[in-house]
């Protein structure tokens, strides 16, 4: 109806998934990007950008203004929790909108292969490929970017989030941040499963029940395992909540009559949100970071609630500052090309401060900062080409394939 018009550029995507996919609205709105999605995947990997090149690198004096400035900077780590979120929400609605088709599986596991695969698997091609060679292996100034991996054999087979837990290291930086890979693969294998055989009436509250879970795992976990709070990081189990409360918010908007109910709670979800944000803000004044009891006790649930408001918030509200921030065109720029992004900027960092200032990313002064805004402007450039000449083409291959009824 020509009153319901408003909505269109809020109407929900037929593919997108965590990082990575494009967003499409649905047939019956023809073909075209939603920005706030793109712009929130912008933001998570901007979070994760300042996370490891800012927060991560910059020496200043403890008790400085620019330490405490760090500090608040130090929230940034969450842009992997809004990543989980979403993958849930998009992920669920693809599965939820689809759960009917005849070729449900098959035409899952076909798109998100060609999606996630290509590019993991040359990524991680380059880094068996730069550890073997001679000048890199004996240097140590690339023992950060390189030394102590995990086996070869769990990154192939996405089981390095499990060696790194029972180790309690992230091993080699230039695959460290795979960890959260593996945890999305993971997923993949256990919720279209759950979406065809639930009901719709009962998939919120199987939902729910694993939500809770999650946090009793992680406590669980906390106290008995030699490395406390980091299992509970980077098992699918202790952070399957982030997931399934973006699966639990697909299935809220695929009520009848969702974007009327929401209006009315649009003041509300604003509250949500400043309450999440002070609450993160909390815990960082109290030092509760990752792998921390209070994170583990529940703050990463928190934490993606507020996340699962922010997402609403900018899809439904006509108005307000987070609707604002995703509608940037940059950042929804950097969203599309997120997925290559989040696999490069760790290798970009470490290979250029290794080879033009002989040590691990760090900025002590204007030339480091100099290298690594290099390392920055690279990594764009490369995620730019890679999504143009070879992601894309993949997906827009996955995406022949069609869910049949």
């Amino acid at each position: 109806p020509p009153e319901r018009l408003e909505y269109k550029r809020l109407a929900m995507p037929r593919s997108n998934d965590f990082l990575h996919a494009d967003s499409e609205v649905p047939r019956h709105l023809g073909n075209g990007r939603v920005i706030e999605l793109d712009g929130l995947r912008g933001l998570a990997i901007l979070m994760v950008l300042v996370w490891h090149y800012v927060v991560g690198q910059v020496q200043v004096p403890a008790g400085s203004t620019m330490a405490y400035l760090l500090k608040l900077l130090s929230l940034t780590w969450v842009g992997v929790d809004l990543f989980f979120v979403l993958s849930g929400f998009l992920i669920g609605g693809i599965l939820l909108d689809n759960r009917n088709a005849t070729n449900y599986f098959r035409t899952f596991y076909i798109r998100r292969t060609l999606r996630i695969f290509p590019l993991y698997y040359l990524t991680l091609a380059c880094y068996v490929g730069f550890a073997n060679i001679s000048p890199l292996r004996e240097g140590s100034v690339f023992e950060w970017l390189m030394g102590d991996p995990m086996p070869t054999w769990t990154y192939l087979t996405y089981l390095q989030n499990f060696a790194m837990a029972e180790k309690g290291s992230l091993g080699a930086h230039w695959m460290a941040i795979t960890w959260s890979l593996a945890v999305e693969e993971q997923f993949y294998l256990v919720l279209p499963a759950l979406v065809l055989v639930a009901s719709t009436r009962a998939l919120p509250w199987i939902l729910g029940a694993l939500i809770v879970a999650a946090i009793l795992f992680r406590v669980a976990v906390f106290l008995t395992h030699h490395n406390a709070g980091l299992p509970g990081f980077l098992l699918l189990p202790g952070r399957w909540d982030a997931l399934f409360i973006g699966v639990l918010g697909a299935c809220a908007v695929r009520q009848p009559g969702f974007p009327e109910r929401i209006e009315l709670f649009l003041p509300w979800l604003r509250v949500l949100v400043v309450l999440g944000l002070a609450a993160a803000f909390a815990f960082l004044v109290k030092g509760q970071g990752i792998g921390s009891a209070g994170m583990t006790y529940g703050g990463y649930t928190v934490v993606a609630i507020t996340s699962l408001g922010a997402i609403l918030l900018a899809l439904y509200s006509k108005q307000g500052w987070i609707r604002e921030l995703v509608s940037i065109r940059p950042l929804a720029w950097l969203g599309t090309v997120s997925y290559g992004v989040y696999l490069l900027h760790e290798p970009a960092s470490g290979l250029a401060h290794g080879l033009l200032r002989d040590q691990a990313p760090r900025m002590s002064g204007m030339v480091d900062m100099a290298v690594t805004t290099l390392a920055f402007s690279v990594t764009l450039g490369i995620a730019a080409i890679s999504w143009r000449y070879f992601e894309k083409p993949l997906v827009d291959i996955g995406h022949r394939v069609k869910y049949g009824t």
